[in-house]
């Protein structure tokens, strides 16, 4: 009986072992893919504030794309964008996404008090859902900046507080 036991406990932890390897295995493929699919500006279909469906491609075409993301209750991320208005200059017309996991009104309510929209041309709010947030942008942080150059590609990624100094001398790489 002990044999018994003992061959039922052995062949468990091999399934939760081969379980735990087979989830591990989905996430790195996922972040890989997502890691992937952020070299270009993503494909991907997103709205504004208002409901509308923009496509970031269409949007960003042929000039430099900054997508901020970000949380309306984040200290850091309120710093950052208070230099954002300060440096927005430096920035050279590159157009800037600010994408929150948050409800639309909450992100609208942040604008008006903000000005952000009025203070910086091509400047645009969006929300996404928080699984697409973390699933295709690979965004789990608040705040993160992606850089793409007038190509749609990738220059750089800022994960945390960053000087908006540093991210707009990455601009013109």
């Amino acid at each position: 009986m002990t044999k018994k036991v003992i061959i039922c406990i052995f062949m468990i932890v091999c399934a939760a072992t081969v379980v735990m390897l087979w989830q591990t295995i989905i996430k790195v493929n996922q972040r890989q893919l997502s890691n992937e699919m952020l070299e270009t500006i993503p494909n991907l279909n997103i709205k504004d504030t208002n409901g509308a469906k923009i496509n970031l491609q269409l949007w960003s075409k042929g000039k430099g794309l900054l997508i901020f993301y970000f949380d309306s209750t984040c200290e850091h991320c309120n710093k950052e964008i208070n230099d954002l208005k300060a440096n927005f200059p430096k920035l050279n017309g590159t157009k800037i996404l600010m994408l929150s996991s948050e409800d639309a009104d909450v992100v609208n309510h942040f604008n008006s008090e903000s000005n952000l929209t009025d203070m910086i041309p091509n400047l645009m709010f969006a929300t996404i859902s928080p699984k697409n947030a973390r699933d295709i942008m690979g965004l789990n942080v608040t705040p993160t900046i992606y850089v793409y150059n007038h190509k749609g590609v990738l220059v750089k990624k800022f994960i945390g507080q960053t000087d908006i100094r540093i991210v707009a001398a990455s601009i013109t790489q």
